[in-house]
């Protein structure tokens, strides 16, 4: 019975954190947004721009890469300067390019979140997170998962894990059995 319990907890754990960043994601953007529907008007909405980093953050954590947006300026005497920018460190500037990039990045958290919600009730996302464990590691850790390092490091993890699964067969088979007879007990209670 432990075993179910363990089960749905990692899995609704999953679940909730995906969908409490999805509801921050509501939440961020609704700041956002307001911030630039009232910027004509004479409110103080200063407060808006104290979520930077928390947007920026937010983003970062749903993987959305930023974009670069050229800026060019006259100087005067004919010159131009030209210079590029992101539009993650431009957040409350009220310049169209760096509006529609940001809108769009929140469109795509709110995807990014509610896919990760899904997923987590899902029997492949969890196979592959556990055959590719060293991979997701590195990831986590913030290095490149593209180097030669991390294929040896995955090789060697699954020729161990293959010579583990020779050697207790029994054992793990049995376990899976016990797992799946308590979790077919549970749901036909």
């Amino acid at each position: 019975m432990k075993y179910i319990f363990i089960v749905i907890t990692v899995i609704g754990s999953k679940f909730l954190y995906n969908l409490f960043k999805l509801i921050e994601n509501k939440k961020l953007h609704k700041i956002w947004s307001n911030y630039f529907k009232n910027i004509d008007n004479d409110k103080d909405y200063d407060n808006a721009i104290t979520y930077t980093i928390d947007i920026q953050n937010h983003f970062k954590q749903a993987n959305i890469k930023d974009a670069s947006i050229p800026i060019s300026q006259g100087i005067g005497f004919g010159q131009v300067a030209v210079s590029h920018t992101t539009a993650f460190t431009n957040l409350f500037v009220n310049d169209k390019r760096c509006y529609q990039r940001i809108n769009d990045a929140f469109l795509e958290a709110k995807g990014v979140y509610r896919s990760r919600m899904k997923e987590s009730f899902k029997i492949s996302y969890w196979i592959k997170l556990i055959i590719f464990l060293p991979k997701n590691i590195i990831s986590y850790l913030g290095l490149n998962t593209e180097t030669i390092f991390t294929k040896i490091f995955q090789v060697m993890f699954w020729l161990i894990d293959s010579i583990i699964f020779v050697i207790y067969k029994d054992n793990i088979l049995s376990f899976f059995q016990n797992l799946f007879e308590q979790l077919f007990s549970f749901f036909t209670k």
